[in-house]
């Protein structure tokens, strides 16, 4: 963004010595960025949603608007969609499986801090559905995006491009003002996204998790664990990580058994299933306190929610958030 504004942005000089992998510019592209996420953390979660309703027209009409510009300059969409398929066999079904292992992973993190999020829902059913299309359909169409103007890169300059911010650099040698102005209002789409991003993905989570650290209301839930700390979940979480150790060891250039390779290209799927297997067994052996051995959902009736006849306190506020929507 400041680039397409003043070309010689460019040009500041590096005082960071090269060993540290960013120069003096790019570190004051990431403070400035850093300085202007603090007023969208300022606001309570549930009124910073008009940011994101913000992203969610802007920085998909400005990859739309990139994907455009990059085909009409490539004059289509370059050699990717006539090059022959290289992988055969199991090659290619190995191939498919690790790169469904990425993309579920991937989505790990977004289905833990959904929660963050989704609890300010006027009804349940409400986050159900947002979620279950917008994210494998977003991820979807933006990785077509990406691989397309990749591509088309390859044809512009002669080299494939895999970093957008990098294309739109390129973008700007020998831009007349339209072009940086296009680059421009691109660049703030992605700027408005990653913004966004870092809220859900990162600030906010982030929060939550210190605040559930150090508590300061009641320390004898379910989720307190034994002296703050829930052996059975740290338990099951190395566990999930040792069935992958070896199999890594060998991603990583080691010579290790085909098996351990094996179990390591379905790494979430392994790792998953044994965390969940051996926190199902720790509970069982050592029961949690304050559970039961039925799911008691708290009914949601109008205003507030009810358990035992009388209203929770939290769901009280969450409803007087919503009300001050």
């Amino acid at each position: 963004m400041i680039q397409a504004i003043w070309p010689s942005y460019v040009n500041i000089p590096n005082n960071i010595p090269a060993s540290s992998g960013v120069t003096t510019m790019e570190f004051t592209s990431f403070f400035l960025f850093w300085l202007g996420s603090l007023p969208a953390l300022w606001f309570p979660i549930y009124k910073i949603r008009h940011l994101f309703t913000a992203k969610a027209y802007f920085s998909p009409a400005c990859a739309i608007a990139f994907f455009v510009w990059a085909i009409v300059r490539a004059h289509g969409l370059g050699p990717i969609i006539h090059q022959p398929n290289t992988a055969q066999g199991s090659t290619l079904a190995w191939a498919f499986v690790k790169s469904i292992m990425n993309c579920i992973a991937n989505f790990a993190a977004l289905i833990i801090n959904n929660p963050d999020f989704s609890r300010y829902a006027a009804k349940p059913n409400d986050a159900v559905w947002p979620q279950l299309i917008t994210i494998p359909v977003g991820f979807a169409v933006t990785s077509f995006i990406g691989i397309m103007v990749t591509s088309s890169s390859s044809v512009i300059f002669g080299q494939a491009v895999w970093n957008p911010l990098t294309l739109l650099g390129m973008f700007l040698e020998d831009a007349s003002s339209a072009e940086r102005f296009g680059v421009f209002v691109i660049a703030a789409g992605f700027a408005l996204a990653q913004l966004g991003t870092n809220i859900a993905a990162n600030s906010v989570s982030a929060g939550t998790n210190l605040s559930a650290l150090l508590p300061s209301a009641e320390r004898n839930g379910p989720y307190y664990g034994t002296w703050g700390v829930s052996w059975r979940g740290y338990t099951a979480y190395i566990c999930g990580i040792l069935i992958n150790i070896v199999g890594f060891a060998g991603a990583v250039g080691a010579k290790v058994p085909v098996a351990a390779e094996y179990i390591y290209n379905i790494n979430y799927l392994s790792g998953f299933l044994v965390a969940a297997a051996i926190y199902w067994a720790l509970a069982k052996a050592f029961p949690i306190p304050c559970t039961s051995e039925t799911w008691n959902e708290v009914p949601y009736l109008g205003e507030a929610m009810h358990a035992d006849g009388k209203v929770i306190a939290e769901a009280t506020e969450v409803e007087d958030a919503k009300a001050k929507v």
